[in-house]
């Protein structure tokens, strides 16, 4: 039979599991290729990736929680 989870209040009243739980986070990494043009170094694209991620109780019923953000930006360099 397995063991129920423990669980006590925080200071507002609401239930706060405790248990077996690992938490990654990267909120934002930014990759930016860049161009020289004549005395100008401009961005060419722009990479900006965010990440969060759980993982909960995995030596009993394994649960997963994960978002991914991806954002490009491109720019358009022109000559005259």
């Amino acid at each position: 039979m397995g063991e129920d989870a423990v669980v006590g209040t925080d200071i507002t009243g609401g239930p706060v599991p405790t248990g077996e739980v690992c938490v990654l986070t990267a909120p934002s990494v930014v990759i930016t290729v860049e161009a020289g043009v004549g005395s100008q170094t401009l961005p060419m694209i722009l990479v900006d990736i965010g990440f969060q991620g759980s993982v909960k109780d995995w030596s009993t019923q394994v649960g997963f929680l994960r978002s991914f953000i991806l954002v490009i930006k491109l720019t358009e360099i022109l000559r005259h």
